[in-house]
């Protein structure tokens, strides 16, 4: 197991499959409340290449469910809520 990946973080059998096929019509983003070096245990997954967007709380200073964090999250995805 990679540095990265806790052993308490289990990627769902079906989830890269599930991700992969809504990645050709979707964007999809991740807003967590997770600790530093979410893209990197993303990534380790092999997961983040289906993933456009990560806002993870550690990293922007914020927690969920305060509504700063999803107005960083739109603004990075310049969209609208």
């Amino acid at each position: 197991m990679n540095m990265f990946i806790r052993q308490d973080e289990i990627l769902y059998c079906e989830a890269e499959e599930c991700l992969r096929k809504l990645s050709e019509k979707c964007n999809i983003g991740v807003i967590a409340n997770q600790e530093s070096g979410t893209e990197k245990r993303l990534k380790e997954f092999g997961i983040l290449q289906y993933i456009n967007l990560v806002i993870a709380s550690a990293e922007e200073g914020v927690v969920k469910p305060d509504k700063r964090i999803f107005e960083i999250a739109l603004n990075r995805a310049t969209c609208k809520p």
